[in-house]
């Protein structure tokens, strides 16, 4: 009977020793998912509130709308992303000088994509040009995605808000996004979004 006293003794230690050791973990990795969630708030704002975003979200949204949205997705996922030479408009001038910042912000960081929407809901730039790209969030295939729900909840939030998404599968690729509202002052313009790398 001792001996068999020892064991469990031996095995409650173990197993105290085992649930410390669990939580030790779990509490490293909420403190390293609070430092990354941080990180993505502080570069979405950042983004949102550089002069030449908020500029280029206004030229973008006219040019976007002039063109039409099958016009602008034409011009560059039949390009894998690159603009027609041949199609010079004032969306494509300004898309340049976007997709310049864009596409070193997102290398630099680590994201994947960085998109841009308009007040009306539309997909108005992407870095990648993936079938979000020119689509509408309001009434397009991607209306009932977390996306979606995204822009509904950041539409009309103050220039200072940023939130997250769920993670979800679209098109067959795990996304995450963190979005920030742009102003012109008080003047809402639209959104800002960073897709976040796939979680590990």
């Amino acid at each position: 009977e001792g001996d068999m006293n020892v064991l469990v003794q031996n095995i409650q230690v173990q197993r105290s020793e085992a649930f410390r050791k669990l939580e030790v973990i779990a509490w490293s990795k909420a403190q390293e998912m609070t430092r990354l969630v941080d990180m993505w708030r502080r570069d979405a704002l950042d983004v949102s509130c550089d002069p030449d975003v908020v500029a280029g979200i206004q030229a973008l949204a006219n040019g976007f709308h002039d063109l039409g949205d099958s016009q602008v997705q034409a011009m560059y996922q039949e390009k894998n992303g690159s603009q027609d030479p041949r199609a010079e408009t004032p969306y494509t001038a300004i898309h340049v000088e976007q997709h310049q910042f864009f596409s070193n912000y997102v290398d630099i960081h680590g994201y994947e994509d960085a998109l841009l929407i308009d007040l009306h809901g539309n997909v108005i730039y992407s870095v990648q040009k993936n079938q979000i790209f020119g689509t509408n969030l309001l009434s397009g295939p991607f209306q009932n995605s977390q996306l979606a729900a995204l822009y509904q909840a950041l539409r009309e939030a103050p220039a200072d808000a940023a939130s997250l998404t769920d993670v979800e599968l679209l098109n067959d690729e795990v996304m995450l996004f963190i979005g920030t509202p742009v102003y012109d002052k008080a003047s809402p313009l639209g959104l800002s979004l960073i897709h976040i790398s796939e979680p590990t």
